[in-house]
């Protein structure tokens, strides 16, 4: 018996079920609102000072994937056609920057040989946190909300194109 929400297809003997598209997008929202709240969170641990360029920089960049998660809800749910086929490709390229909007604090000389970083938070200048650990903490939650991202965009484009 196939689920309403899900769709399904012969793959052998076996039956492949699909998550709806909606779970994802909501998991976009989450990422988003994690995103925004964790940098603030990580600016108040101890020894922490507020840096608002970052706060800037990031709530910008979390608006940016909330908003986009909805759109993507809502062209999900029928509310809308915004973007339409081109969303998981757009989602894996936020993904992607996601993965490397801040440097990290122990960077490999590769990393800050090709700079793979898009905001320099370990380095002294306008962004710089001086807590090691806020910066692991903001770093880490970017990182690992664009692995998630980027996975969850796979995923679009594997079930709309098996769908």
């Amino acid at each position: 018996m196939v689920n309403e929400n899900s769709v399904s297809h012969n793959a052998g003997s076996s039956e492949l079920k699909w998550i709806d598209q909606k779970y994802v997008s909501m998991l976009y929202i989450l990422i988003g609102f994690l995103l925004l709240i964790v940098p603030p969170y990580a600016m108040t641990m101890k020894s922490g000072i507020f840096n608002d360029d970052v706060l800037i920089v990031n709530t910008a960049f979390s608006l940016i994937v909330i908003a986009l998660g909805l759109i993507e809800f809502l062209n999900v749910t029928g509310g809308t056609r915004i973007l339409g086929s081109l969303f998981p490709v757009l989602m894996l390229i936020l993904g992607v920057v996601t993965i490397f909007l801040y440097s990290h604090f122990y960077d490999t000389p590769w990393d800050q040989t090709y700079h793979l970083y898009i905001v320099n938070i370990t380095s002294s200048g306008v962004f710089h946190i001086a807590y090691y650990k806020a910066r692991d903490t903001i770093s880490e939650m970017s990182s690992l909300g664009g692995v998630i991202i980027v996975l969850g965009a796979l995923y679009e484009l594997l079930y709309r194109k098996m769908a």
